[in-house]
Order: structure tokens, then C-alpha cells, then sequence
């Protein structure tokens, strides 16, 4: 009996701690703002198009290099192109369309395509430390915090670790 109870009490704990959280681990009763500003809204979008250059580049990158060692930063673009898609979903607007990636330039070197890489996440992390000082909706903040700090503490690191 005494241990159906620890079970009992392990569950009951487990619920309280993690219902009240939503799919990207934040708490989501904690989101304020049932809309977006139009200028939350040109930063999602912004967002979005760099995002998608960087999976555009890194899976580029990855065919012409296949042995250099991208997959996994790759595969983090995908996630976080698939998170600013979910904002999107989320408040009912059209993901952008109109993506032109034809100004990239593939390096001709792995070195030069760590170089490239690193620029590019070097950037989104200043993005995104831009758009926060506006950001007022709580949930569109805690993504762009959590692309940022990905960003900052994973895909940064792999990329230098190539050189």
C-alpha cells in the first residue's frame, strides 16, 4: 500500500508541475495578447525569412559538404522555421510566401562555409535581441527568446567547433 501511495503522489506531482505547460515547455498561462502588432507581425515575419536562409543555406551547405558536419544545425533551422510556422498558425496569418534565396552565395570551402554559418547565427541572435526590446506579446517573446538562446548556446558553438 505504501508504495501504490509514492506512486500516487509521484503522478499527482508530475500533473501539477507539467499541465499547465504547453508544447514549447513554457507555461501557458502565463501568455498575454490574443493578437499581434502589426509590428510583431513584421518581426515574425522577418524572422521567418532569416530563419528560412539559414535552412536554405545550411542544407546547401550540407549537399555540397556532406561529410563537414551541418546535420544537426540544419535540422535546428528546420525547428526553428517549424516554431515561427506555429506562431503563424497560432494567431491565424499567412506565413510568407514570397522567400528569395537567390542572393546566397554557396561557399566554395568548408572553412568558408564556417565563416558563413557563424555570420549568419551571429546575426539572428542580434535579431532577435532587437525585436525583444519591442516585443509585447507574451508569447511571441518567448519564442523569439528561446530561437535566441538556442541560437546563441548550440548553433553558434557547432558552427565555431567546424572551423
Amino acid at each position: 500500500m505504501k508504495t501504490l501511495m509514492k506512486y500516487f503522489i509521484i503522478v499527482v506531482f508530475l500533473i501539477a508541475i507539467f499541465a499547465p505547460f504547453n508544447s514549447l515547455g513554457a507555461k501557458s498561462n502565463f501568455y498575454t495578447g490574443s493578437t499581434l502588432t502589426p509590428e510583431e507581425i513584421e518581426f515574425l515575419n522577418t524572422a521567418y525569412k532569416d530563419e528560412s536562409k539559414c535552412q536554405y543555406f545550411f542544407k546547401k551547405v550540407m549537399e555540397k559538404f556532406p561529410d563537414a558536419g551541418f546535420a544537426k544545425i540544419m535540422n535546428s533551422e528546420q525547428n526553428h522555421v517549424s516554431t515561427l510556422e506555429s506562431v503563424y498558425n497560432k494567431y491565424e496569418i499567412a506565413i510568407p510566401t514570397n522567400l528569395d534565396f537567390s542572393t546566397i552565395t554557396i561557399p566554395s570551402s568548408v572553412d568558408e562555409a564556417c565563416s558563413m554559418g557563424l555570420k549568419f547565427e551571429q546575426d539572428n541572435v542580434e535579431m532577435y535581441k532587437n525585436f525583444l526590446k519591442n516585443v509585447t506579446n507574451t508569447f511571441l517573446k518567448t519564442v523569439f527568446e528561446d530561437l535566441r538562446d538556442i541560437t546563441t548556446y548550440r548553433n553558434i558553438p557547432a558552427v565555431e567547433k567546424c572551423k
